[in-house]
């Protein structure tokens, strides 16, 4: 039997200082007895960052091995970040499979590390079961230990990320911030830069789990000042942050509320006179916190799903039929309106009304 090496990420780097944890035997065998012919798995575990930082990703590379002369079934490997100290960012610290003699898995998990110290990278005994179901076991008698050096910005930006997770600041957590502030001397421009990149990445994450209960591609766009969130080229969320002190988010749709406020904003591209609702993120806390936020992403996304993203591949069609460039196209979008105008100057302008 030729063995094939299965190989679950193709992009696996080598890292170094690597631990091995050898098969334990608990009885002496010969390896050229049929009848004792048995499964032995070996594993290797290494990262690919010696001294990473507090937010520096870590990424720890498996490699699983059957040596023996036997089928391994039921392979089981379960490494345990801890949870406390470390974020998981990618792929899974656990696996579960068949390993025939020879054969070798590799597989990656990258962490995301949240405070400085040394963290301990804990790992279950391996456990597997020959052709006749008798139960092996190689121990994992060692931990994998990591080093993690601090940074000051990092880590005021971890905090900021516990006390905006839900976008609104209450008094006790406006007294948190203040006390960081102080403590970790935060230049004010560095305090705005970071609590803008925290409120973004909040959002992107709500963004997230809600693309993940849909079929919705999510895709980003960025301009001064400006972060996009779009359905093809069409953005249902512009959180617009060019003035730090007062940060507003523009949603595609109908909203109803005083803290709500039409604004007509040119986007990039072909996208003109784009008109969004307004909501300064100040007020956010006054309509429901995040959970009201997570209703009005949702309204938002279905309302360019079904307006804004289809108008817009009705205007290429009638650019194609023109045999017109799309790029000599500027888009007007408005409610169950769509206007296009030519770029070209010789060109007039065309008005589409009530096309839904």
């Amino acid at each position: 039997m030729n063995a094939k090496n299965e190989v679950v990420d193709p992009d696996d780097k080598t890292g170094n200082n690597t631990e091995s944890s050898p098969a334990l035997l608990y009885e002496v065998f010969d390896p050229d007895d049929p009848d004792s012919q048995i499964p032995i798995i070996n594993i290797s575990m290494s990262y690919d960052n010696e001294t990473p930082k507090i937010g520096d990703n870590v990424t720890l590379n498996i490699d699983v091995k059957n040596i023996g002369r036997s089928v391994a079934n039921d392979v089981k490997i379960s490494i345990l970040p801890p949870k406390e100290q470390v974020e998981l960012l990618s792929g899974s610290p656990d696996w579960k499979g068949t390993l025939n003699p020879g054969q070798s898995m590799k597989s990656r998990f990258t962490l995301l590390p949240k405070t400085s110290g040394v963290f301990t990278m804990k790992m279950r005994d391996i456990v597997y079961r020959n052709q006749r179901g008798d139960l092996f076991k190689t121990l994992a008698y060692e931990d994998q230990k990591i080093l993690v050096r601090n940074d000051l910005h990092v880590k005021y930006r971890f905090m900021m990320e516990d006390i905006w997770s839900d976008l609104v600041l209450d008094p006790e957590e406006q007294s948190q911030v203040e006390y960081f502030d102080k403590k970790y001397k935060i230049a004010p421009e560095k305090k705005q830069e970071i609590e803008a990149e925290v409120k973004i990445k909040i959002i992107k994450g709500i963004i997230k789990d809600i693309a993940g209960r849909g079929d919705w591609k999510i895709g980003e766009m960025a301009r001064e000042g400006m972060y996009a969130f779009c359905i093809g080229p069409c953005p249902f969320m512009v959180v617009d942050f060019s003035d730090m002190q007062n940060i507003k988010l523009l949603f595609k749709g109908n909203f109803k509320g005083p803290q709500f406020k039409n604004q007509s904003i040119s986007w990039r591209g072909r996208f003109r006179e784009m008109v969004f609702t307004l909501l300064p993120l100040s007020e956010l806390g006054s309509i429901g916190g995040i959970n009201r936020l997570k209703g009005i992403i949702n309204q938002s996304l279905q309302w360019v799903d079904q307006h804004d993203y289809l108008l817009t591949l009705l205007a290429d069609d009638i650019a194609d039929m023109l045999c017109v460039n799309r790029g000599f196209i500027d888009i007007l979008l408005e409610g169950r309106y769509i206007g296009y105008k030519f770029t070209d100057e010789v060109a007039k302008d065309h008005i589409i009304n009530d096309l839904t």
